[in-house]
């Protein structure tokens, strides 16, 4: 029982030092100033997006920037949607996301690639502003805020409502990390929904973007930068944030969440492989100090409990602060379940193998 009792203890309190510092960590605003303008291509990869790309490309149309959309194999008219919106529109010379972006950069004539889901939703300002952001600086890599767009609650779906509002407090999490990590120089992550880059960082990186996992080209791709000492910028910007769906369905969720999880082996940061485990082993004993804690009461697993979700409180207020997501400490009760999402979804990463739509 010590040695349990140890362990724990010892898990917690670096959880906690990593947390914390995650949390209190300032917005660093690096700055490597440019020395020219360089023309911006956005790259949208897409397969079956005809009804979203009717919705997003007006906002990018005439906006400042290449606008090309490469059409993964679609069924729904996608193609044809983009030709009519008078932008580039490219067939995926492979399969999958990451030969789409491929594709797609190939094609681009700016030196300044920004991929862009079609799924996202901006305000009509937002490419000028984040052409503007990308201009005044010289780096390899710019990270821009992705979060789930603001909860719509809908009657009678309550299932859906509280996956909506888990996703948001999960991917709340995902950005302040990112931020973390992108302030001193060391990215672990990003998200492809929305990232901008040089396209001589992609050629350089290319080789290591893991091609064989269906995702993670976002991920490699600023570790890529990171190990090779190329400037990384997180556009700390809030009106910049860029809003995505959240996955509704319980089965879709999981499935999102283990294909993002199952490229962990495959980082070549270990600070990415360290923190991956530090949170996969601390959610891992927190499970049975659930039971000694809720069913038998002991009182040493109590009080372990409580630092743990202070500690959770601690950085969700600090990302609920920084990107202005009020709401969601409404729920704080819910992290109650994220020792159970995040064991299941690692665990299913070793035997279940999701591809990209």
């Amino acid at each position: 029982m010590m040695f349990w009792i140890l362990m724990v203890c010892l898990l917690i309190g670096l959880y906690a030092m990593v947390v914390i510092w995650m949390s209190i960590w300032p917005n660093e605003k690096t700055r490597y100033n440019a020395d020219r303008v360089k023309p911006v291509s956005v790259v949208i990869p897409c397969k079956n997006e005809a009804q979203n790309l009717t919705r997003l490309l007006p906002l990018l149309v005439n906006k400042g920037a290449e606008i090309i959309v490469v059409d993964d194999h679609s069924d729904d008219g996608t193609f044809a949607s983009a030709e009519s919106l008078r932008v580039k529109a490219i067939k995926n010379h492979g399969r999958g996301k990451k030969a789409a972006i491929k594709s797609g950069i190939e094609s681009a004539e700016g030196e300044i690639i920004l991929t862009l889901d079609a799924d996202i939703f901006i305000s009509e300002n937002w490419l000028q502003l984040a052409i503007q952001e990308i201009q005044q600086q010289s780096a390899a890599c710019y990270i821009i805020p992705v979060l789930i767009k603001p909860l719509a609650f809908r009657p009678f779906k309550l299932l859906g409502n509280l996956i909506e509002i888990f996703d948001s407090i999960d991917m709340l999490g995902l950005a302040n990390t990112t931020r973390a990590f992108a302030s001193i120089q060391h990215p672990i992550m990003a998200n492809g929904a929305a990232l901008a880059f040089t396209k001589d960082l992609y050629n350089a990186a290319e080789a290591h973007l893991r091609t064989d996992i269906a995702s993670g080209d976002d991920t490699f791709l600023v570790q890529y930068a990171a190990l090779n000492k190329q400037p990384v910028v997180y556009l700390h910007n809030q009106d910049l944030q860029v809003g995505v769906r959240s996955e509704r369905n319980l089965g879709r969720f999981l499935k999102q969440r283990i294909r993002w999880g199952q490229k962990t082996s495959a980082y070549p940061s270990w600070r990415a492989k360290g923190l991956a485990w530090l949170i996969f082993l601390t959610n891992l004993v927190t499970i049975p100090l659930l039971y000694q804690g809720l069913i038998e009461f002991e009182r040493w697993a109590l009080m372990a409990l409580f630092c743990r979700f202070a500690i959770d409180l601690t950085f969700l207020i600090s990302g609920v602060v920084r990107y202005r997501k009020w709401q969601l400490l409404l729920w704080y009760g819910m992290l109650l379940f994220y020792p159970f999402y995040i064991v299941i979804t690692a665990l299913a990463g070793f035997v279940y193998r999701p591809k990209w739509k």
